[in-house]
Formats: structure tokens, sequence, C-alpha cells
């Protein structure tokens, strides 16, 4: 049915139709320019440099990237990933001839940080070109950046950054290395949902005048939504003939008001696209339910985009509230604070989630001192093998940390700051609840098993 075809735009993974010279996302215009620019500056001049890539989850941070990597890879032979550029240089006033390696590597698949190596090179260099069985390491991967024979330079793009992190950070030090040493021709591209990775996360980097760019993405406001929801549904015109022009004039399936009420729902909540697509794809199903009922299958089928019955307003009404919950200001706040959650980094989270665990299993015990609790955390908590546990001076910097924004309590000892921490026997208390901070973390496989 109509409602079916107009369902799968809405679906999560589903992609724009995007023309095909376009590979820029609707209202991430200046994001796409900017990593466009990165990008192909790097490749005509062969210079090696890296970008991270932040911002909240459902700001469209990978589906841009890959929308703009796929414009580069077309007409790509499918078993390499090698492609030839021609590519435009602004200052020679000439196309410039690149050959260049494209790797794309979700980094949650990867079970091991370890392994990270050996996946970037296998995917450059495919069966023909492999030399050895065993795993390719860190030392293979340096080797190859800086031998041109196979690609000129090679643009790697890891998504899901945070997995690659460890105990010593010796790993993600070594890519972000690789990508300023002027003789590896490496174009790295990290994307995350940690605001504050290189911050936080790898103070070797600074240390070493090692400074990725910074590309953030901020969620999306309501403007913004309602045009893509609105892009998404015209999408549904391209298959009528020419001569229905001043038809597609119009927005098929979902009232006006209806599609704004979303938009404004959702950025206020969250500014995640994706649950505006789940909202419109929860309309278009209620609608398609309904109709069903009251026509007979012949009469269903035969509905086209034009006469096929609208989500309302109170439909969208009715999906936002269940989703969201009803707007009192109880509510708000709980968004409020689930969405700063959202924004903590990654070791912040985990030190939380095992705050959150460590009281429910030491409830009966009043006292639970920062000492009790770091012990636990070490030998309590798994917290699998994609992140170590931090030492103890680490760990007291993200209490103290997590203290400053008000999501745990410290009581006892000295208020003095620079002693404020130096007594173990301080007793600390989350400040949040289990609920906002499993909302906070559900796109976090591994921090799911904490809680």
């Amino acid at each position: 049915s109509i409602y079916t075809e107009a369902k799968s735009l809405f679906q999560r993974g589903s992609k724009l139709n995007l023309s095909a010279d376009d590979c820029i996302l609707p209202s991430r215009e200046i994001e796409a320019n900017g990593l466009k620019e990165f990008i192909e500056s790097n490749i005509i001049n062969l210079t090696s440099n890296s970008l991270y890539i932040s911002g909240p989850p459902g700001t469209g941070k990978t589906a841009q990237v890959n929308s703009i990597l796929q414009s580069y890879m077309k007409n790509k032979d499918e078993d390499t990933c090698i492609k030839d550029l021609k590519l435009y240089d602004k200052i020679r006033k000439t196309f410039i001839q690149r050959r260049v390696a494209f790797v794309n590597i979700n980094c949650m698949i990867i079970n091991n940080p370890e392994n990270i190596y050996d996946e970037i090179l296998k995917k450059i260099l495919n069966k023909n070109y492999c030399y050895k069985n065993e795993k390719y390491n860190s030392k293979d991967l340096s080797i190859f950046l800086k031998d041109d024979k196979i690609a000129d330079i090679s643009i790697v793009i890891l998504d899901e950054l945070d997995n690659l992190i460890t105990k010593n950070q010796t790993i993600l030090f070594d890519l972000f290395s690789y990508a300023k040493n002027k003789n590896t021709k490496l174009i790295l591209i990290g994307i995350s949902n940690a605001l504050d990775l290189t911050d936080r996360f790898l103070p070797r980097l600074k240390t070493n005048n090692v400074n990725p760019k910074i590309l953030q993405f901020l969620p999306y406001n309501s403007e913004q939504i309602k045009q893509i929801i609105i892009f998404k549904l015209q999408s549904l015109f391209l298959q009528l003939p020419k001569n229905d022009d001043l038809l597609k004039a119009e927005i098929p399936l979902i009232h006006p008001a209806a599609i704004q009420l979303c938009s404004k729902k959702v950025a206020v909540n969250t500014g995640d696209l994706r649950k505006a697509f789940d909202i419109c794809h929860k309309s278009l199903e209620m609608v398609e339910d309904m109709t069903r009922s009251k026509l007979s299958k012949q009469d269903f089928e035969k509905l086209t985009i034009f006469e096929a019955p609208k989500v309302s307003i109170a439909i969208i009404a009715k999906v936002c509230s269940s989703l969201f919950g009803n707007n009192n200001s109880g509510n708000c706040n709980d968004i409020l604070l689930i969405n700063k959650l959202k924004i903590l980094n990654l070791q912040q989270k985990t030190t939380l989630c095992s705050l959150i665990r460590f009281e429910e299993e030491q409830f009966q015990i009043k006292d639970r001192s920062i000492n009790e609790f770091y012990q636990y955390y070490k030998t309590k908590v798994s917290l699998d093998k994609l992140i170590g546990h931090l030492k103890k001076t680490e760990f007291i910097e993200v209490i103290s940390s997590l203290e400053s924004f008000g999501f745990v309590n410290i009581i006892g000892g000295t208020s003095n700051n620079k002693k404020k921490f130096d007594n173990n026997n301080k007793k600390i208390y989350p400040n949040i609840n289990k609920n906002q901070l499993a909302k906070a973390v559900e796109d976090v496989i591994y921090l799911n098993k904490i809680l």
C-alpha cells in the first residue's frame, strides 16, 4: 500500500533520496561543506590530517559522512576500496588526479581494539595484496601508510570511536599520531557521541602537538526536523508523471500541522531526528490500520497518494504522549537531566552506571565510601574488554567532575578544593535514578550491561 511505502521512508537506517550529484543532507549544509573542504584539500595536497566529529545521537553525523563518502566512491570496482579521483584545485586552477583508498569502519564490530590495525589494512589491501596470514599490527599499518604504491593517500573513517578506548589510550594515540605524520599520507576521521573525547581521553594528543580539527553536529531544531520530514514525504512524488507538478505542491499523508507538532516535540525533548522518524512511522501505521478496517481490501489497495487519509494532529499528539510522556514540569526536568547525561564522556557514564549498580547491591550499607566504591568498580563490574578501569587518581577526577555537574553527592571531609578527595572515606551517593541514566545510555550496549 501507499502507507507501506511511506513507512519505509521513516525506518531507522533508511536513506534520503538525494540526487546523483548531491551528497548534502537537508539542514546540514554547513557541516557537509566543511567536511568536503577538509577531505578534498588534504587529498589534493597529499597532507596527513585528522578530524573529530562529535554530537549527540540522531544528529546526522554518520549519515552525512557516509553520503559524502558514497559520492566519491561512485562507479568504483566492488572488489576494492581504491578509487581514482579527479578533483579541482581552486588554487592551481586545474584538475588533480589522485588514487585514494577509502576505509569506513564502525568500531562497534571490533571485538578487541587492537584488531583495528588489521581491519584497516585488510580492507585496503584485500585478498589480492595480503602478504601475511597473521593479524596486521600497528607497525604494519605505519609501514603501509608511508608506501604510495597502492594509493597516494588513505582516508580512514572510524565511527563509534569510543569503542577503541583502552586503559592507556595507546591505540587512539597511535592512529591520531599517524595522521599528524607528514610521511604517512593518512586522513583520519573519527565520529563519536562524546563531545569532549580529545580533552577527556586523549590528553597525550595535545602534549605531543596532535590536535585534530573539530566538527560538531548540534541537535536539530524544530524547523530543520520539519523540513526533513517534508523532504522525505515529497520524495513519494518522484514516481509521478511530470504533468502532476501542481499536485506535488502539497504534503502527502501527514497533515502540515501534525508535522509541526512532531517537530516541536522532538526538538524540545532531544533534537534526535530518529525520534521524529519513529513518531512518523508509528503514526502512519495507526492511520493505515484505521483506514484498512473501514475499506474493503480492493478499495484499500487502490488508494493513491492523493486519496489516502492523512495523519492528523491528534494522532501525532497521541504517539508523542506515549513516547515522551505528559508534558508536565517533572517530565521536562527529567528530559533536561537526561540530555545533560547524554553529553558526558564515556568514563563519566561508566562510573555513574557503576555507582547506580553499587548502590543497588550495597543498599543495606548506609555509609558507602569512595574507596569502597572504587574497589567495587575495579573488581565487581564487568566493563567488557573495550575499556579498562581507571587508575585511582583518574577515578577521583571523574568523581570530582560528576559532583560539579550535580550528578553525585560527596559527603564528609574538608571542603578545601586541593584536599577535597584526599580522604578515601568520604561517602558518595548518586543524585540521579536508574531510569534517568538508562535513557541517557540506551544506545551504548555495554553500559546497559553494567546497569
